[in-house]
């Protein structure tokens, strides 16, 4: 998983596969983000801070984010760099994760005006 993370445009993420997935895509990063909480929470939050940097205005997080150019470019089934679809909201319980690990109520708060999920979230299960 450490020779999968990548730095772009200043944002740090994990590819699935450099070779057949040079993407960042939603659930990988969730479940890239919650192992990364058990050795290093800082780039847990990271994870996800990349993951909600190309939501959409109306609040979707893209399925996948193209970092780089790679064969699902061919297919102009995104917009502005992403894909146009989603998965189901992993990224509140992935949130949890990473802060159970730090306890850091700020990383949350820098989430939040990106994520409407988390809010509601934490309401029924934290504070």
């Amino acid at each position: 998983m450490e020779e999968n993370r990548c730095t772009t445009g200043g944002y740090i993420y994990t590819q699935p596969s450099k070779d057949h997935y040079p993407y960042q895509w939603l659930w990988d990063s969730c479940f890239h983000a919650i192992i990364l909480s058990h050795y290093d929470p800082a780039a847990a939050q990271e994870e996800l801070r990349s993951l909600l940097s190309r939501q959409f205005k109306d609040g979707m997080v893209p399925h996948i984010i193209y970092w780089s150019s790679g064969i699902l470019h061919l297919f102009r089934w995104g917009m502005e760099g992403t894909s146009s679809i989603t998965q189901p909201p992993m990224i509140a319980y992935a949130a949890w994760q990473v802060y159970r690990s730090t306890f850091d109520k700020a990383f949350l708060e820098s989430i939040y005006p990106w994520n409407r999920y988390i809010p509601r979230f934490l309401r029924i299960i934290a504070f």
